[in-house]
């Protein structure tokens, strides 16, 4: 069975783990924003592994219609993920009032934590892929999440991840999807690109992945800058990958990165 590559410790990868442990110790809401191939996913499933139990990493999925997916629909995958995640048997719930489902949830919650647990309980959701959210089911969330009026037992961290088109485009209604009253809460909003990722950050991609010679590292540096390639971590892995399969457990050289980006 392959082993996955240790994980690069690059300029994006710590700044999310920064800003995300920080909105979960702070039972905050924070927007991350970027493109593919940047860590985001690496961030997340670090950021899961560092708070195992205290997080939940639900994956946003695509309406059919194009509109982002519905508080109904996002608090029924919420109560699903979180009783998977529990051990808790669940039904599928059909059930499409808004009130019945956040009161299944908090019923949720009391049965999982002690009475005397809750003023310093942690519990942070993880929204990946959150372009697919609706404004409305962001704004459903908030009020999971405000420290005097919660209505759930105490409240519950909210971190949104998504590519480029989340918390920049507005909907096809001319809003945002993030509300006023979302953004004003934001304990941090970032916009991350291409550019974070520095010559360094390849290298360390680079060596996690056994390319140690510098030469050779050098060429796949160049390849970016040249034309101003997007440094996409996955395809940067993609190179080193063909690199490794063709040196057959001999040290990739620079020659071997030259005959894989430059196919005769």
């Amino acid at each position: 069975m392959q082993t996955a590559p240790e994980i690069a410790d690059t300029s994006v990868f710590r700044m999310m783990q920064l800003m995300m442990a920080e909105t979960h110790e702070q039972r905050g809401i924070s927007v991350l924003s970027g493109p593919p191939g940047i860590g985001k996913t690496t961030a997340i499933d670090e950021f899961e592994r560092r708070f195992d139990g205290q997080c939940l990493v639900v994956k946003a999925l695509p309406s059919p219609r194009g509109i982002g997916a519905s508080p109904v629909s996002l608090l029924q995958l919420l109560t699903a993920a979180f009783c998977d995640s529990r051990g808790l048997h669940h039904y599928s719930n059909q059930r499409t009032q808004i009130a019945y489902l956040t009161s299944n949830f908090r019923s949720l919650l009391h049965s999982c934590y002690f009475a005397e647990e809750m003023e310093h309980q942690l519990l942070t959701f993880v929204f990946d892929e959150a372009q697919y959210l609706s404004r409305a089911a962001i704004e459903t969330l908030r009020f999971w999440n405000d420290a005097d009026r919660t209505i759930m037992p105490f409240p519950i961290g909210l971190i949104f991840i998504g590519n480029n088109e989340f918390a920049l485009a507005p909907g096809r209604d001319g809003e945002s999807v993030l509300s006023e009253a979302v953004r004003d809460r934001l304990l941090h909003s970032e916009e991350l690109a291409y550019a974070n990722l520095s010559d360094d950050d390849i290298r360390k991609v680079a060596a996690t992945r056994g390319v140690a010679d510098r030469a050779a590292v050098g060429v796949i540096i160049e390849y970016f800058a040249r034309m101003r390639r997007p440094r996409s971590l996955r395809q940067i892995g993609r190179i080193i990958a063909n690199c490794n399969r063709l040196a057959q457990g001999a040290p990739v050289t620079a020659q071997l990165v030259n005959d894989v980006l430059n196919p005769r």
